[in-house]
C-alpha cells in the first residue's frame, strides 16, 4: 500500500473510533429511565385499537421487577407517603397535599426503589372506586373508557 493509502486509512479509522468514543459519551451522559414505559403510553395504543375497557398489570407496563404497586389519591399527604413507604415523596413530584385533578400509581422494587408515574385525573382516574391497598404488580388493574376519553378504574 502506498503512503496516499496508508495515510486513508489511518483517517478513517481514527475517524471511527472519535465517533464511537462519542456515542459513548453522549449515552452515558443520559439518564436512564428506571421503568420501560408509561401507562398513559400503553393506554394510548389501547385507544387506537378503538377499545373501550382493558386490564392491565403494572408489571407489564413498567417491567417485572416492579414488584408491588400502590395508588394514591387525592387528599394524600405526600408526608404519609413518605412514611408509610419509608421513603421521600418529594423525590417523586410528590408534595404537600394531592390535588383533585391528580393521582399517582407507585411502583416498588423489592430492593426498595420507587418511581411514581402522575396522571391528571381527565386522563386517567384511578381513584374513581374503593380505596386500594398496596398490591402486586402483576395483578390486573381493569379499566373502562370514558365518554370524554379518558380512563377510569372499574369496580
Amino acid at each position: 500500500m502506498n503512503k496516499i493509502g496508508k495515510l486513508i486509512t489511518t483517517v478513517v479509522i481514527v475517524a471511527f473510533a472519535l465517533a464511537l468514543a462519542g456515542m459513548v459519551a453522549v449515552a452515558s451522559g443520559r439518564a436512564a429511565n428506571p421503568v420501560n414505559g408509561s401507562l398513559l403510553a400503553k393506554l394510548e395504543t389501547i385507544s387506537t385499537q378503538n377499545l373501550r375497557a382493558t386490564a392491565i398489570s403494572p408489571a407489564d407496563v413498567y417491567g417485572d421487577e416492579w414488584s408491588t404497586a400502590f395508588i394514591v389519591c387525592p387528599g394524600v399527604e405526600a408526608d404519609d407517603i413518605s412514611q408509610a413507604l419509608s421513603i421521600n415523596a418529594a423525590d417523586l413530584g410528590i408534595e404537600g397535599t394531592v390535588e383533585d385533578n391528580d393521582n399517582y400509581l407507585l411502583v416498588r422494587k423489592d430492593a426498595g426503589q420507587t418511581y411514581a408515574e402522575h396522571f391528571d385525573r381527565h386522563e386517567l382516574d384511578l381513584c374513581s372506586g374503593q380505596p386500594v391497598p398496596s398490591f402486586d404488580s402483576r395483578q390486573m388493574i381493569p379499566l373502562l373508557k370514558t365518554e370524554d376519553g379518558g380512563w377510569v378504574l372499574a369496580g
